[in-house]
């Protein structure tokens, strides 16, 4: 279970977030299912630091 902060921030449970590959950083959507909501990882993950360093080697 997650609570919901002031900010309305929620923190994935880390055996959730391992289980569909949601790291720190990453984006994931929000959508409501009749009486549910369901979050999703992003389909467009961001790129790590390694591969973003490598876009700058010319």
């Amino acid at each position: 279970m997650a609570k919901v902060t002031n900010k309305l921030q929620v923190t994935v449970p880390k055996p959730l977030a391992v289980q569909l590959g949601i790291r720190p950083g990453d984006d994931v959507d929000w959508a409501i299912r009749g009486h549910s909501l369901q979050v999703t990882p992003a389909k467009h993950r961001r790129p790590s630091s390694v591969n973003r360093l490598r876009d700058l080697d010319p």
